[in-house]
């Protein structure tokens, strides 16, 4: 796994994100900006990425539609993120290919494992000194 992307507006929820996912051995990149998910969707291939569906320059779904249209079948599997937790918003976040939709706010818990389902890392054994 090369590392996961989060694509996420609010700086505070982007760190949170990020510091559970390091802290359980995974790699992750950040970007405020949906063109920019998309951009390093196609050039870098991320293993997964989670995408705010709310974003300042296009909506998360658009950025989605982008990647699946982009990369077809070598799209990574994306996990959409978002405070609206209505199920018409859950389904259309389905629909447009997500693979797993959570909302806001985070339960460390349940980001893990819906990751996990996705992604897995060689963690590196605990030796004692």
């Amino acid at each position: 796994m090369s590392y996961i992307l989060v694509v996420e507006d609010n700086p505070e929820t982007a760190d949170l994100v990020t510091r559970i996912l390091e802290r359980s051995g995974f790699k992750v990149k950040q970007t405020y900006r949906g063109l920019r998910g998309v951009q390093l969707a196609r050039a870098e291939r991320p293993g997964l990425i989670i995408m705010d569906l709310n974003l300042p320059d296009v909506t998360g779904q658009t950025a989605i539609l982008l990647i699946k249209k982009q990369l077809g079948n070598a799209a990574p599997p994306i996990i959409a993120l978002s405070g609206y937790t209505s199920v018409e918003y859950k389904e259309e976040a389905l629909k447009i290919g997500c693979m797993a939709f959570l909302s806001k706010p985070l339960a460390v818990q349940e980001l893990l494992d819906t990751v996990s389902q996705f992604v897995t890392v060689t963690r590196e054994p605990v030796s004692a000194h």
